[in-house]
């Protein structure tokens, strides 16, 4: 299994904000993925296709433009990714364009109109920092370069929702006047979408790329096409465990541009047999504060309330309940032993009790996050439950996923939990068992985003260090490679 580290400044594909989707899939082929489809998929007020709809030109109408990508692994399982723009177009300049849908439109125009000119707008809107992810069981009928989707939604609180799912594809208005009904006209049930995970690389309070004052796209940030997202972790055929930044120069402080984990994979299961699949990933803290309050919410997200809740997004057709997952307070399984899918696990593994000292806190106990700690003032540092100052030894354990009514379903492969608390180094050895000369070496990782790593109930100890495996050496450190046996030499 190859360790990924796309930081150096010789590797390639890189991976930047203009071309995630695509380069994320770049990597993931190295060790065989594939890119299975991509298309995007536009949403709107489906009431401007009312025949009795009035609308004025001074009216501001929300589009929502979503690129997704599904990449397949080795043994056919599959996962997503958009990524969202949104803005509120005047109806008065799209009309002009002739590229309103609306029905009061001197010449309305078609839904594939406005679907080519809502997507070459997008480009201007786009907003790399919040990433989508979700699983899915079955394309149905999607492919690469697929034609995109337009969708008129009947409820405009719905529309993010509406553009990050990918069942539903036709929809409009049947019959006319007053006596019109709104009606879903083609959806794919069986495609099986899970929820959708959001994925914040950093805070969306430190960026602006639209004004509605002037009504025009401006670049209110510091994150440009070029910039690059560091991935670092381990990358087979069937399972990933990715830690992911983004430029964290302009906004080292205050927890804006965390470390986030991405997980999808088979766990390493209990019974013979179980196929399940898991996902998980990270996000800065989701907060509904602007401005100066909201950055300084996120700095102080109190990782240990457990009243708190990420988003939950669901597919327009589906609720999965009633514990469905978010892959942010909890573990995303693929399907339960008996055939529910996609509700809450958790993960287990050998740590002290949460509440025992340090509380892993600044000294005023409002920022939780680890880079708050490091003060030499913080206690953190004189508790146990740290490396051995005698042996160099640390207690380690596998990352369990637990359910409480299946119990233990089976471990992330390749990756151990440590306590967090005075690891210095970067990498750690495992004996490897029934080979006493040779150890499994592991990467030393600490997220920062709220995460099932990070916060309660996901984790019953904040945060989890975590260590993805690296290689194998030998006593002297020398690295040990598999051999394949040698083939018999026919006569």
């Amino acid at each position: 299994m190859p360790f990924i580290d796309t930081t150096p400044a010789s590797f390639i594909p890189k991976v930047t904000e203009q071309d995630i989707q695509p380069r994320l899939g770049d990597l993931l082929a190295t060790q065989g993925w594939e890119t299975v489809a991509n298309f995007k998929k536009v949403t709107f007020d489906s009431g401007i296709m009312r025949s009795t709809y009035t609308g004025l030109d001074t009216t501001d109408i929300p589009i929502y433009v979503a690129e997704h990508f599904i990449y397949k692994n080795t043994e056919g399982k599959m996962f997503g990714v958009a990524v969202l723009g949104t803005w509120n177009q005047n109806l008065g300049v799209l009309r002009k364009l002739n590229k309103s849908p609306d029905t009061k439109a001197p010449a309305p125009a078609t839904l594939q109109v406005f679907s080519e000119w809502a997507t070459n707008e997008f480009r201007k809107y786009r907003s790399p920092q919040t990433l989508y992810f979700y699983m899915v069981e079955n394309l149905a009928g999607l492919t690469t370069n697929n034609p995109d989707i337009t969708l008129p939604w009947l409820n405009t609180s719905e529309l993010k929702r509406a553009v990050l799912d990918i069942e539903v594809e036709v929809s409009g208005w049947v019959g006319t006047g007053a006596s019109a009904t709104f009606t879903v006209t083609k959806a794919e049930g069986n495609r099986m979408q899970s929820p959708i995970m959001q994925a914040g690389l950093r805070t969306n309070l430190l960026e602006n790329y639209y004004d509605d004052t002037i009504n025009y796209a401006i670049q209110n940030t510091n994150w440009w096409a070029d910039s690059e997202i560091s991935i670092k972790g381990h990358l087979n055929g069937e399972s990933l465990f990715f830690i992911i930044q983004c430029d964290n120069v302009p906004a080292p402080e205050g927890n804006l541009v965390p470390v986030i984990p991405l997980y999808f994979g088979k766990l390493d299961a209990i019974e013979e047999g179980d196929d399940a699949y898991a996902m998980f990933t990270g996000s800065v803290p989701i907060v509904s504060s602007t401005g100066t309050a909201g950055l300084t919410a996120i700095s102080e997200y109190d990782f240990d309330d457990t009243a708190k809740k990420q988003p939950n997004i669901m597919p327009l057709m589906k609720s999965y309940p009633k514990f469905p997952a978010n892959g942010l307070d909890n573990i995303m399984v693929s399907r339960g032993k008996l055939g529910a899918r996609y509700q809450a696990y958790y993960l287990s593994w050998n740590a002290p009790a949460n509440a025992i000292p340090p509380m892993r806190t600044s000294v005023d106990g409002k920022r939780d996050y680890p880079r708050a700690w490091n003060n030499a003032e913080n206690p953190l540092y004189k508790y146990s439950f740290n490396p051995s100052r005698y042996s160099g030894k640390v207690h380690t354990s596998k990352l369990y996923v637990v359910h409480p009514e299946e119990g233990v379903r089976g471990a992330l492969k390749d990756t151990i939990a440590l306590s967090a608390l005075s690891f210095n180094a970067n990498k750690l050895r495992v004996k490897k068992e029934h080979c006493p000369d040779e150890f499994d070496v592991f990467r030393y990782f600490l997220v920062e985003g709220v995460s099932p790593l990070t916060s309660k109930p996901g984790t019953q100890y904040r945060p989890a260090g975590i260590g993805l495996y690296f290689n194998t050496v030998n006593d002297e450190g020398v690295e040990v490679t598999s051999t394949p046996p040698t083939p018999p030499v026919n006569p």
